[in-house]
């Protein structure tokens, strides 16, 4: 569900902070980790940046 709601916004709005409650830490840092790549994968590579 988390993925859905995140796909749905405005990519100009990304990345908006996030974060995961589960009592499995493991499960917590992979879920974070994923949400994460998913608003990197919308927002896509950026222009600019160092030179």
């Amino acid at each position: 569900m988390a993925e859905a709601i995140l796909r749905k916004l405005n990519p100009l709005a990304l990345p908006v902070p996030l974060w995961v409650q589960c009592r499995d830490h493991a499960l917590n840092q992979h879920l974070t980790d994923y949400l994460v790549s998913v608003q990197a994968e919308i927002i896509g590579p950026q222009e600019g940046g160092c030179r």
